[in-house]
């Protein structure tokens, strides 16, 4: 299975209430305290105490806190969920939800990513987002592509990125094969990074 990067997605016609909101990670919402997050994670998933930690990461400033999960549907087996505080304000900014295989994953495995991305996609596109405020299938660098990215009416973010999947060039013929370890990510930001691809301008319901 290979994944052939396209244009941008078709903008859907929808008034600003009636358009999608990326507040956060299901019970986990932007601006939430670190201690409203961790009530939000345990309301969310069934994950012990050794699960759920906490670290400072000096370099961006930023307090996370790191739940581990054995499985999180659509992805492929573990995943790990970051939850990402402004060390300023010490309110929820940012959360990354990752699925990663070993470093050497079977074909069949690499494609196992590549239909969760699918699945998430689909997901993320049938919702209404503002007028050009979504792409899809964006190649993102070698051997990594953007699946998804929304954006909506505040100019908060979504975005589905997937490397070390099979990818088709622009001619359709088959990539280079993938090396390294596959991996599937799906990332929610209260604002739009500087360099996100879009500017400002069977998942189930509420799952992501």
């Amino acid at each position: 299975m290979a994944i052939t990067p396209t244009g941008p997605a078709a903008a859907q016609a929808a008034t600003a209430a009636s358009m999608h909101q990326v507040d956060g990670f299901r019970s986990a919402r932007f601006g939430m305290s670190l201690q409203q997050v961790r009530k939000a994670i345990a309301q969310d998933f069934n994950a012990g105490a050794d699960a759920v930690s906490e670290m400072d990461n000096a370099a961006e400033g930023t307090r996370v806190v790191l739940v581990k999960l054995n499985a999180l549907e659509p992805g492929p087996g573990p995943a790990v969920v970051s939850y990402i505080f402004a060390n300023g304000t010490q309110q929820l900014r940012h959360v990354n939800v990752v699925w990663q295989s070993g470093p050497a994953p079977s074909e069949a495995q690499r494609n196992q990513y590549a239909v969760a991305g699918i699945q998430l996609t689909r997901y993320f596109r049938e919702l209404n987002w503002k007028p050009e405020g979504s792409v899809v299938a964006v190649a993102n660098g070698p051997g990594s592509i953007l699946l998804f990215a929304g954006i909506d009416p505040k100019n908060a973010m979504v975005e589905v990125v997937a490397s070390g999947i099979p990818l088709s060039g622009a001619n359709g013929q088959p990539a280079a094969a993938p090396t390294g370890p596959a991996q599937l990510r799906v990332s929610y930001a209260s604002t739009v990074p500087a360099q996100a691809a879009i500017a400002p301008n069977a998942v189930p319901p509420g799952a992501f």
